[in-house]
């Protein structure tokens, strides 16, 4: 290693693979009347074993997702979810996420969730 914190012939790492808005309009599906019932929305996202590294930041637009599977990645965090605030059901099995507090400090907000898969 450098001083600078590269690899010794210079090269840079690339960057984390974060999921962007293509691969979420990939992994939408299951249109359904929204909670409130004025409208139809995608309610389902599945990005498994992807090797997504960071969730980005277009996943807090979709704030109608009911269930979410981003399962066998190589994520580490999934604060970025609490936004969503009608999210039931949310599986980031085999991940690299380390500790739940996610949860712990999302009670209020995610007042609907009712299964986790952390394992």
């Amino acid at each position: 290693m450098s001083a600078s914190g590269g690899s010794q012939n210079g090269e840079v790492p690339p960057p984390p693979k974060e999921i962007v808005g293509d691969d979420i309009a990939k992994g939408l599906s299951l249109i359904q009347r929204t909670a409130d019932g004025s409208t139809y929305a995608f309610s389902k996202l599945a990005l498994n074993e992807q090797e997504f590294e960071e969730l980005g930041e277009g996943l807090q637009h979709y704030e109608h997702l009911r269930d979410i599977n981003l399962s066998q990645n190589s994520l580490s965090n999934v604060d970025k979810l609490r936004s969503l605030k009608y999210l039931q059901v949310l599986n980031v099995s085999q991940n690299k996420i380390k500790d739940n507090q996610f949860l712990s400090e999302s009670n209020q907000q995610l007042c609907f969730l009712s299964n986790v898969d952390m394992s």
